[in-house]
């Protein structure tokens, strides 16, 4: 009677055991190495006029800035989580709103990744692949300083994350949009030749772990960053043509891109990456003339990550067989 009794908790413990590897080998499948990443990182390093008659950055002699404002926005989402801020300023004056995380911001290999700060002080800092051990993740920042009317402003947007294991969903946005972003209204000092001139740092990239999502699952990621600048002649009543954009907006390429990645249809990994500097057409600015000037500058990501029926059907069914065998251990 006691060897019965032995051998029924020994075949007990034995199912626990096998049941318990079945969940863990679930789990394994599912997240050992399963991320989806979206990086979109535009950094502007300098956006100015330039006076081509004298060859120099447009300054006070030059332009007289008579109002205007500037506002950067982030935002952070992260199931069914969201953060979010914003900072106002005059046309001249500085906006910066607060980087915004959800998820594993405190992660040592995270930080570490962006060089100890996950805000404006790594705006050259971009993240090419997944961290490992995986962590989720989403981050929007964004910031604009200095003044593109009188000698140079610089401009960062960044919107970065990371998911892994099953079903998550994750977004961010980093944003300045005119009222939104730079809207300004100056009067040109003299008439002469100008041109608007870039110097910027964009990289975009997205990645998903694809083998262990497999043939139908549905995970995918997106990444866009979009530079957007028009200059409206109020007194002529026309737009100046700084470039082929709708209104003679100036929208260069290499500031002006998306990509996306979806598994079991467009491949694993995709980027874009570019850097250097690029200048609009040129235009006559007229002494006395009213102009309103409107710069927008985003960056944004998107990611989910749904494994395969299959394989959560399996770690259900592993985890309800682990309840029943509990509640028969109980039982008895």
């Amino acid at each position: 009677m006691c060897f019965f009794f032995f051998n029924r908790g020994m075949q007990m413990k034995l199912k626990l055991s096998s049941i318990a590897a079945v969940v863990a080998l679930a789990a394994t499948t599912l997240t050992a190495n399963a991320s989806v990443i979206g990086m979109a990182d535009l950094t502007i390093g300098l956006l100015a006029i330039r006076n081509l008659d004298t060859g120099n950055f447009v300054l006070e002699d030059d332009v007289k800035i008579v109002g205007g404002t500037r506002t950067s926005k982030t935002s952070a989402f992260l199931n069914g989580v969201s953060s979010n801020d914003s900072a106002s300023a005059s046309a001249t004056g500085n906006a910066d709103a607060l980087g915004q995380c959800l998820g594993a911001c405190g992660n040592a290999a995270l930080l570490a990744a962006y060089g100890g700060n996950l805000t404006n002080n790594n705006a050259s800092t971009h993240i090419s692949l997944p961290l490992a051990p995986a962590v989720n993740y989403a981050l929007g920042d964004s910031q604009i300083l200095g003044s593109a009317l009188q000698g140079g402003s610089a401009g960062l947007t960044r919107a970065n994350g990371q998911i892994s294991g099953p079903t998550n969903f994750a977004n961010a946005n980093g944003n300045l949009i005119n009222e939104v972003s730079v809207q300004a209204v100056f009067t040109a000092v003299s008439t002469f030749n100008a041109d608007f001139y870039a110097v910027y740092d964009s990289f975009l990239r997205t990645f998903i772990d694809a083998e262990h999502y497999g043939v139908t699952g549905s995970s995918s990621t997106s990444a866009g960053i979009n530079f957007n600048l028009t200059v409206y002649d109020e007194t002529a009543d026309v737009w100046l043509q700084l470039g082929t954009g709708q209104d003679g907006a100036w929208q260069p390429s290499g500031m002006n891109a998306s990509i996306s990645t979806a598994t079991a249809n467009n491949g694993k990994a995709k980027l874009v990456s570019n850097n250097g500097s690029v200048d609009s057409f040129d235009v006559v600015l007229k002494a006395g003339h009213s102009y309103q000037f409107t710069a927008t500058q985003n960056s944004s990501v998107q990611m989910s990550s749904i494994p395969e029926p299959a394989s959560l059907a399996l770690v259900g069914l592993a985890l309800t067989a682990v309840g029943f065998a509990r509640r028969s251990k109980n039982a008895k």
